[in-house]
């Protein structure tokens, strides 16, 4: 028979150890069951987990059908809307014709249009403004103006009307008006060239500088090629005695193409006040069958500067031959006929004696002109070049 060996006695601190350990394992097995959770050092904190609930068996979901979306009907318009968008369109039609005929000198397209749009429209800004055109061209500007002002009235926004009325009323010296209508006509197309360019040629002829030239300058942005606002924007330099910038945009003038007397005058002018040389007889050159009183002034005196006497003499017989002719003017052609018939006494004196226009008291003060000339150059001491005229 097995005797159970003897137990060993428990100390009582071990015991309450024990038994502490014991509650504590109890009561945290407790709060987990509960969903609460045991903190360090014996503290406990009650805490609301939310449980997981039971899924339900999963159920179809219900598809929402889409709301009902009602019917588009198309729009059909009235036979009057369809009539009224037709002529619109036959309107624009015979407008941009009518444009491109003008502007491409395709005038025997012209009374067919014009038929077509009186037909139309004969009430409209658009055939006003044709109308007014043919009136220009005949000359009959009072009722160009008219119809223009009628259409401008009509049609506020048609840039064209405007810039006709501009051209009419500068022609007509109408300056303060002109540049009103030019200014509209920017206002409403402010990307044309043309009507800006116009806008500064009215700034320009009544010595708004500044403003001109900003014009000017802004033209020549929206076209680069435009040598009429090259030109002006010189002439702006010039009359504010900025010789560099006006000899600048003059050459750029040149360059687009622009061939006018009035500007090659003016450029010669120009390159000659800056010292150019080079191309002031070039410019000289290209003037040579000008009839311009002004002109031929200038060249005269221009060809005496470069001691080209016979060119001289040649441009101031021309001018002599005018009623612009001035008493200065005779005694520049009598010195050119001095230098140029230094020992011919008889010939320029028979020259004066053919001058036209002139009266007996000023015939003999240009003799005694000419005498005085004779007897200084007498007194002059000579110069000779070596290649010319080798010394002996």
């Amino acid at each position: 028979m097995l005797i159970p060996a003897p137990r060993r006695a428990v100390s009582a601190p071990c015991a309450h150890r024990i038994t502490r350990a014991t509650a504590i394992l109890t009561l945290w097995l407790a709060i987990s069951a509960a969903g609460g959770t045991l903190l360090p050092g014996s503290q406990l904190r009650a805490e609301s987990v939310a449980r997981p609930q039971p899924k339900s068996p999963a159920q179809p979901e219900q598809k929402q059908k889409p709301a009902a979306v009602p019917e588009i009907q198309p729009y059909r318009p009235t036979p009057a809307e369809l009539e009224a968008a037709r002529k619109r369109i036959a309107l624009r039609q015979y407008t941009a014709q009518l444009v491109v005929a003008y502007k491409y000198q395709i005038k025997a397209s012209v009374p067919y249009l014009m038929r077509q749009l009186k037909t139309l429209a004969p009430e409209s800004p658009e055939y006003r403004y044709f109308q007014a055109i043919q009136l220009y061209e005949n000359e009959k500007r009072g009722r160009a103006l008219i119809l223009l002002a009628e259409s401008v009235y009509a049609a506020p926004l048609f840039s064209r009307a405007w810039n006709l009325q501009g051209i009419v009323l500068t022609e007509a010296d109408r300056l303060p008006e002109a540049q009103t209508s030019f200014e509209k006509a920017v206002e409403h197309n402010p990307y044309n060239p043309n009507y800006v360019y116009n806008l500064a040629s009215v700034q320009y002829r009544r010595g708004q500088l500044p403003a001109a030239l900003n014009s000017s300058e802004r033209a020549i942005r929206l076209k680069p090629n435009l040598a009429e606002a090259y030109y002006l924007k010189g002439r702006v330099h010039r009359d504010t005695q900025a010789t560099g910038p006006a000899l600048l945009a003059f050459k750029q003038a040149a360059d687009f193409g622009l061939k006018t007397p009035d500007f090659l005058l003016d450029y010669m002018l120009v390159a000659e006040a800056a010292g150019d040389d080079k191309i002031v007889p070039d410019l000289a050159e290209r003037l040579s069958t000008t009839r311009d009183p002004r002109t031929l002034r200038e060249l005269a005196r221009i060809h005496a500067s470069f001691g080209e006497y016979r060119e001289a003499a040649r441009y101031s017989a021309r001018l002599l031959g005018t009623d612009e002719a001035k008493p200065d003017d005779r005694q520049r052609y009598v010195f050119a006929l001095h230098r140029l018939h230094k020992k011919n006494k008889p010939a320029v004196l028979a020259a004066i004696a053919r001058i036209p226009k002139v009266k007996k008291e000023e015939r003999k003060e240009l003799e005694e002109y000419y005498r005085k000339l004779a007897a200084g150059e007498r007194t002059k001491p000579g110069t000779r070049d070596p290649m010319l005229k080798p010394l002996r």
